[in-house]
C-alpha cells in the first residue's frame, strides 16, 4: 500500500512525525501539506485511507487570489470535500508583502466552511510564520469577525471544539479543559 503514496509524502527524517512512518497506514490522521489538496495524491489518500482522517493544512493554500486561481482553489477543495475523512485547519491566509486583513480573507473562510461544513473546519494558527503578515490578535480577531454571524456553539466548535475532536485530543484528562 505504502507505494501508492510517494515518499515526498511521508514524514521527513528526523521529525517527530518520523517515528510513524513504518506504520503510516494505521495512522488516525495525516496531516496535509495545504498545497497537495491539488494533488491527484491527496485523492488517492482520501480514497484509499478511508479510516484515517486526512487533515489538509492551510486552508490549502489560496495564496494567489486572482479570480482564476481563486477558482480552481475552490475547484480542488471542492474535489478534495468529497471524502467524509478530509478536513481543514483554515489557517496561513497571509498574502505576501501584504498585512493581514480581513476584507482578503473573509471570502476564502467563508467558502471553506461552504465547502467542507462547519463539522470538518476548524481555525489553527500558523504562527510564527503569519507573524510576517500580522500579530495573533490581528489574524484571530480576523477568525472571529469573519464568524461573527455564527451562534457561540458554532464558533466553539471551530475554535475549540472540531480540533480536539479531530486531532483526537482529550483535554479533560489531560488537566487542560476544554
Amino acid at each position: 500500500m505504502s507505494m501508492d503514496v510517494p515518499m515526498h509524502m511521508w514524514p521527513r527524517h528526523g521529525s517527530t512525525a518520523g517515528m510513524q512512518r513504518r506504520s503510516w497506514p494505521g495512522r488516525r490522521n495525516f496531516p496535509l501539506s495545504g498545497a497537495s489538496a491539488t494533488n491527484r495524491v491527496a485523492l488517492k489518500l482520501g480514497e484509499k485511507f478511508p479510516e484515517t482522517l486526512i487533515i489538509l493544512n492551510h486552508t490549502g493554500l489560496p495564496s494567489d487570489r486572482r479570480p482564476e486561481r481563486l477558482s480552481a482553489w475552490s475547484s480542488a477543495m471542492k474535489t478534495f470535500a468529497q471524502f467524509p475523512n478530509a478536513m481543514v485547519k483554515i489557517s496561513g491566509l497571509g498574502l505576501p508583502g501584504k498585512p493581514w486583513l480581513l476584507e482578503d480573507n473573509r471570502g476564502v473562510i467563508l467558502d471553506t466552511l461552504e465547502i467542507f461544513g462547519l463539522e470538518r473546519c476548524m481555525f489553527a494558527s500558523n504562527f510564527p510564520e503569519d507573524s510576517l503578515v500580522g500579530d495573533f490578535d490581528t489574524v484571530f480577531s480576523g477568525f472571529l469577525e469573519a464568524v461573527r454571524d455564527l451562534d457561540p456553539g458554532e464558533k466553539r466548535k471551530l475554535f475549540v471544539e472540531n480540533a480536539l475532536r479531530i486531532c483526537r485530543i482529550d483535554a479533560w484528562s489531560s488537566g487542560r479543559g476544554a
